[in-house]
């Protein structure tokens, strides 16, 4: 795990914010995951753990909360500035079409993206959560949220986190001691605290008496596949919100968790495997649709990816960051990924290192040769780019 930070641009101030970073960082499949509103990025360690050797998968911690900054400005604690901020990130990561898994107040971030930049996300978790909330589940999170207790030892800050988020679930001692370790901060003048500024709790500063406004509009606008995790026990999303999700919109794939409130914590291994094969399915059917064989070093089996391509009507002006890969996106439909592209420049380079040398160059490539009367020919577009600017 890498632990990282950038400077987000949001209404009003500039703040630098945390993420946590898993997995392989040139992977080019990727996961970000986003906590609930009292929360933070590393909540979601198990998950990283077992989506790692598939995926890159990033948590960052909300402002306000973990290790991100504190907004000096404190009305600025609301949704809008949340969904600039996550934007911001994944225009810093240069991310698109990435799978995105939001508890709570994340998952309400997730669905304002999936709407407005659907082509970021490819993919939505939603974590309990939807466009219509209950009154009991939001006067329940109003009766905590913005609280600044004190403690004087980690148990008493263990034993007030397994009271105040006991729908969690049925979590291990082990579970519960990660979470207090990263739920708490230390004061200087002694003692512990929680780990978020108490102005984040201003939207709910008068407990509410009606539900926030549903939010059906925005749901009917997003067009990506959907999954939904709901607490059985939960407060904040009924059984009826849940069965309309999966009837309208993007008609959500519904798993209901029993046992569990608001929000499930997805650390067990049963948890785990549900939104694993929800964000992998499809990969051996994408995977076999890229593979095919390419240059290798002399006794290597190692094949790599390439498309097809055409001189004639792709240039490399085409090339834009794609959801999975740096790829040439002209409509001839050349799918060269740029990793292709460096073998071949390899090659060549190599190529002319080995010219009138034995039969194998002293870079360990098989024997020089123009053009192969047959296998993958090297992606022409990409290959002029880089002859113009050698």
């Amino acid at each position: 795990m890498i632990d990282g930070s950038w400077a987000a641009f949001g209404p009003g101030e500039t703040v630098r914010l945390n993420y946590f970073d898993w997995g392989p960082r040139m992977h080019p499949r990727r996961v970000v995951c986003v906590h609930g509103l009292t929360r933070q990025g590393r909540d979601f360690d198990e998950l990283a753990k077992g989506l790692q050797k598939l995926r890159r998968i990033v948590c960052p911690d909300l402002v306000g909360r973990g290790r991100s900054g504190w907004l000096t400005d404190k009305s600025l604690y609301n949704l809008d500035t949340y969904v600039a901020h996550m934007s911001g990130l994944l225009d810093h990561l240069g991310f698109e079409g990435i799978d995105w898994v939001g508890t709570s107040r994340g998952g309400l971030i997730g669905m304002r993206l999936a709407a407005e930049r659907p082509e970021v996300i490819r993919r939505l978790v939603l974590n309990d959560i939807g466009p219509q909330l209950e009154l009991d589940g939001v006067k329940a999170i109003a009766g905590y949220v913005g609280q600044d207790p004190r403690f004087k030892r980690l148990g008493e800050v263990a034993e007030y986190l397994r009271k105040v988020h006991a729908d969690f679930g049925d979590l291990t001692d082990a579970q519960w001691s990660d979470m207090t370790s990263h739920s708490v901060l230390r004061h200087p003048e002694g003692g512990y605290g929680l780990h978020y500024d108490p102005a984040i709790g201003l939207p709910f500063k008068t407990v509410p008496s009606k539900p926030p406004p549903a939010a059906w509009d925005l749901w009917e606008r997003i067009e990506c596949p959907v999954l939904l995790i709901r607490g059985e026990k939960s407060k904040l999303l009924s059984a009826a919100t849940a069965e309309r999700m999966a009837k309208t919109g993007p008609k959500a794939k519904v798993v209901t968790i029993k046992g569990v409130g608001h929000a499930p914590a997805v650390m067990s291994e049963d948890q785990i495997a549900i939104v694993r094969d929800f964000v992998t399915f499809g990969d051996d059917e994408e995977e076999a649709q890229e593979e095919v064989p390419a240059p290798t070093r002399a006794g290597s089996s190692r094949s790599g990816r390439v498309g097809p391509g055409s001189a004639a009507t792709c240039r490399p002006s085409a090339i834009r960051s794609s959801s999975r890969v740096m790829r040439c996106r002209q409509a001839s439909g050349c799918g060269s990924t740029l990793a292709t592209a460096m073998r071949w420049r390899l090659r060549s380079i190599a190529v002319r290192v080995g010219r009138g040398r034995s039969s194998s160059s002293s870079m360990g490539w098989p024997a020089p040769r123009i053009r192969s009367t047959s296998g993958p020919r090297p992606p022409i577009c990409w290959m002029r780019a880089f002859r113009s600017s050698a």
